[in-house]
């Protein structure tokens, strides 16, 4: 008896470990999707406030339609994201959304729609890369604006998306585990590939 009261005992124990275990690891996910939430909510804006300033014209007018829909696809995403995983979906449309603007940018002025090309690595909302570059702190080459190509080019830090790491602003690349939903909808898998 006193041998199944101790098997007992041993089992309750593992069980209460268990569910301490898992409900620190859910408790880390909801925290690392509200901190995600935040940070990519400053991209919607952004993509909101692109489209406001490109106008209406009618050249541009179904490249503007569909940059509405990838806002306002990015932002039922955003408030349907239950995982840090989903934010993925989140960027992805943001990055369509920033090209359907290009796009409607070139046929007003009377150009070609430019080819889909990743947005700057260094910040995203710098808008899309024109070349890549090596940069030290990644390892492969990294998408980038030509602000940002030129400064690396000359040896100087680029102008940088920052977030918050033990209360210090550092570039995103700095929080990449972290980040990596975000990253994976701009820049793919790697989080960094043009």
């Amino acid at each position: 008896m006193i041998s199944i009261l101790v098997a007992i005992a041993v089992v309750a124990v593992l069980a209460i470990v268990v569910a301490v275990v898992l409900g620190s690891r859910s408790s880390g996910r909801r925290s690392q999707l509200t901190h995600l939430r935040e940070f990519t909510h400053e991209d919607v804006h952004a993509l909101g406030e692109e489209i406001t300033r490109t106008g209406a014209h009618p050249e541009g007018a179904l490249d503007l339609a569909r940059a509405r829909e990838c806002e306002q696809r990015a932002h039922a995403e955003l408030h349907s994201a239950t995982r840090p995983e989903h934010i993925t979906r989140v960027t992805s449309a943001l990055a369509e959304g920033h090209h359907a603007v290009r796009c409607a940018r070139a046929r007003v002025e009377e150009r070609d729609p430019p080819e889909p090309r990743a947005l700057c690595f260094f910040n995203p909302g710098h808008g899309p890369s024109v070349s890549d570059v090596a940069f030290a702190s990644i390892a492969g080459p990294v998408p980038a604006c030509e602000a940002c190509a030129l400064a690396v080019d000359h040896g100087a830090e680029p102008t940088a998306r920052t977030v918050i790491v033990d209360g210090q602003s550092v570039p995103h690349w700095h929080a990449a585990e972290f980040l990596r939903p975000w990253a994976e909808g701009f820049f793919g898998p790697t989080g960094h590939a043009s």
